[in-house]
């Protein structure tokens, strides 16, 4: 079928769909002759570093490994974990007594592919034993772990010298070191285990795993959609935007993400109810596996749920019911704070989490009306904090934010010269939240309060707070000129 519109939507096939512009063209064929389309579609370069090399790990069920360490509840711990992912190991109380093991293995056509070092053993530590193996024509084709009690500045490089395809500290995450040893065995089967390649950190399988993330951000307010994604992206994870709830739910269907960062206000449709709606279509999914297998579909456990986190600008009481009650997992306050941001990502995005409740306390933010005046209309330290210090994204965004401020107090003063409480809500809950992602925070306040007259309808006193938050876009105009981003640190 062919669907035409301002983007046209051509499916070719039960589960293809093919988005194009106005340049589409159909030419309906003969019967017995088929058809043939064509159409012209544009698409923006992406960064480079965004371009990851995609690699399946190898199993390492087939991996021989040595597990290398002068502590016997250390071995014992690393050899359970070895044990439930099916691998085949022996262990060395040590360095002596590996390279003998390392050496019969070799004689028997058996030879370890993985060692697994401590770095502080008597004797013969880590390093040493490590030189011994890259040493001998026998041994150096065997990947070498190096587990270290404390990291230190320059360690992983002088460790990578020595030959070591990775290096960890303990106490390691039963995650990280299968993730680490995954690393390995595919850099060993592909033949990237050589001098130039990177050493394996906890760090880069970090970085790794943040990679495969792929994040969802609904928030109507551009602002606050450029603040967020800038954030992701430096952050090291991958990211879309869409404006309201429907698109939210379109971009479910087309695409798998692993976190959905949902602004609870939104026109047309607001987080909530685009919640309730994603999580009664993953019920549904269900449903209709479950009675196609003749199963019953009555545990939600078994819904392909994605987390859902509610951004919402200064949190009031009673939102982390809504948020529960919408079906959303938990919720982060805008303007969003990095540090915070990331911490919820981590919970919501690690292997095997148990779900868990909405936090309580801490996440609660005082109206913004009784914070001290500031001397300076922007708070440059924490905006350009917010924005990664990246100082040439800010001043983008302060630019392009000034640009908008005439309309938007157009908009909330005829909203309030016709007494519309829902209009001046709506434009209000939109200035504030750019206003507080830009570290402006008497205009947030002076916003904030146009938004909660807007809601009870009390409109009384709208003209007065009007004037206020006009003298404070002055203010933050005449600042913006006058700012010598040489100086900004």
């Amino acid at each position: 079928s062919l669907r035409t519109g301002p983007s046209t939507s051509l499916r070719t096939g039960p589960s293809t769909s093919l988005r194009t512009g106005p340049s589409t063209s159909l030419r309906t064929g003969e019967e017995g002759k088929g058809s043939t389309f064509w159409f012209t579609a544009i698409f923006e370069k992406q960064p480079e570093r965004r371009e990851t090399e995609i690699v399946i790990p190898e199993d390492i069920r087939t991996q021989h490994i040595l597990v290398v360490d002068d502590n016997a509840t250390n071995r014992l711990v690393v050899k359970e974990q070895l044990r439930s992912w099916g691998c085949r190991f022996d262990e060395a109380s040590s360095g002596a007594e590996a390279l003998d093991k390392l050496r019969q293995a070799v004689a028997k056509e058996n030879p370890f592919d993985i060692a697994i070092i401590d770095m502080q053993m008597p004797e013969m530590n880590g390093d040493t034993l490590g030189r011994n193996i890259k040493e001998d024509p026998d041994l150096m084709s065997v990947s070498m772990v190096m587990l270290a009690s404390v990291g230190e500045r320059g360690e992983a490089a002088r460790i990578k010298e020595v030959g070591f395809a990775a290096y960890l500290t303990k106490p390691v995450k039963q995650s990280q070191l299968y993730d680490c040893l995954t690393t390995v065995a595919d850099m060993q089967r592909v033949g990237k285990e050589r001098p130039s390649a990177p050493i394996v950190t906890g760090h880069s399988i970090s970085e790794d795993q943040k990679r495969n993330i792929r994040i969802l951000v609904a928030e109507d307010n551009v602002v606050n959609q450029k603040v967020a994604l800038h954030i992701l992206e430096n952050l090291g994870y991958r990211a879309d935007a869409v404006a309201n709830g429907h698109e939210a739910i379109e971009a479910l269907e087309t695409m798998a993400y692993d976190l959905v960062l949902m602004d609870v206000q939104m026109p047309e449709m607001d987080g909530f109810e685009a919640t309730k709606e994603i999580r009664k279509k993953e019920m549904s999914l269900v449903t209709g596996h479950s009675s196609l297998v003749g199963e019953k579909a009555n545990d939600e456990s078994e819904a392909p749920r994605v987390p859902i986190v509610a951004m919402t600008a200064y949190a009031m009481k009673g939102d982390r019911e809504r948020c529960l009650e919408a079906g959303m997992d938990d919720y982060t306050t805008k303007p969003i704070d990095s540090e915070e941001l990331l911490e919820k990502i981590r919970t919501w995005t690690e292997q095997g989490k148990e779900a868990s409740d909405i936090a309580t306390g801490g996440n609660e933010k005082d109206d913004p009306k009784d914070k001290k005046e500031d001397a300076v209309p922007v708070n440059l330290d924490k905006a350009l904090e917010r924005a990664l210090g990246d100082k040439e994204f800010l001043e983008n965004m302060l630019e392009q934010f000034t640009t908008t401020l005439p309309g938007q107090i157009e908009a909330l003063r005829t909203a309030l010269e016709q007494g519309n409480g829902e209009t001046l809500q709506q434009e209000a809950h939109d200035l504030k939240g750019s206003a507080a992602n830009l570290s402006i925070d008497e205009m947030a306040a002076a916003a904030f309060e146009l938004e909660q007259m807007g809601r009870e309808g009390n409109l009384e006193a709208g003209g007065k707070v009007l004037g206020e938050l006009e003298t404070e876009v002055a203010r933050f105009e005449a600042y913006v000129k006058e700012i010598d981003w040489s100086l900004v640190e």
